[in-house]
């Protein structure tokens, strides 16, 4: 796996997680708990530490990893996002 060595806090991972599946940075700040500026923060490290620059990207770098969960599956856990 390209990015094998890539260590991610467990909240990264949750934060990447969601914004890969296309929730917004308050659809995620709602669902963990956090603020909208930590949700920022999380993002902008992730995409240091992966050295990405967009979610399409981050999506596949993600997918890559195994531990993707398909987005379809993530909303239904969130009945207030669209």
């Amino acid at each position: 796996m390209k990015y094998q060595g890539i260590h991610l806090t467990t909240r990264e991972w949750e934060v990447t997680e969601l914004w890969a599946a296309r929730f917004t940075e308050k659809e995620i700040a709602n669902q963990l708990h956090i603020s909208r500026h930590t949700v920022h923060a999380h993002v902008k490290h992730v995409y240091e530490k992966l050295a990405v620059h967009d979610r399409w990207t981050l999506a596949k770098v993600v997918a890559d990893s195994g531990r993707f969960r398909a987005s379809k599956s993530l909303r239904s856990l969130v009945p207030y996002c669209r």
